[in-house]
């Protein structure tokens, strides 16, 4: 992968009201690229945002910088040059910086919203321990499960 180096650089988290009855909640995720500065010939520094906003419940932002490494979506003077004239990015280099901002942003965002009552902004599947209820003989063990 062509992108490292996950830093946060500023933190941004509300909540606008109080807890009431459960009620459907949109989350949006959005990620913005606000600048791209080459380090070196094949690296560059990527700024972003990350905003999760959960309509009117809150909203969590987080501010900061990657590092792009030249790959398939081009070398990291060719994505600056791109990024100040146009203000975009290869394909192959966008998705693998947005990509990386998402699935990095997203365990941060997860503790964050948990210390402010807010839904987690992914849905996580807890796996859990079910014991059948049967009429009459069991076959086999009537063990638990076994904890190690």
């Amino acid at each position: 992968m062509a992108v490292s180096g996950f830093r946060i650089t500023g933190i941004e988290a509300r909540r606008h009201r109080r807890s009431g009855r459960p009620q459907q909640v949109r989350i949006d995720h959005n990620t913005t690229v606000l600048s791209i500065r080459t380090t070196g010939k094949e690296r560059a520094t990527v700024e972003y945002r990350y905003t999760v906003t959960y309509g009117g419940l809150g909203m969590i932002q987080l501010d900061g910088e990657i590092t792009y490494a030249s790959g398939d979506g081009g070398t990291a003077q060719e994505v600056q040059e791109l990024w100040e004239r146009e203000h975009k990015m290869p394909d192959g280099a966008a998705e693998e910086v947005h990509n990386a901002i998402l699935s990095q942003g997203s365990f941060e965002v997860f503790v964050l919203a948990r210390k402010l009552n807010l839904p987690p902004p992914v849905k996580v599947e807890v796996p859990q321990v079910k014991f059948q209820k049967g009429k009459g003989k069991t076959s086999g063990s009537t063990a638990g499960p076994e904890v190690a």
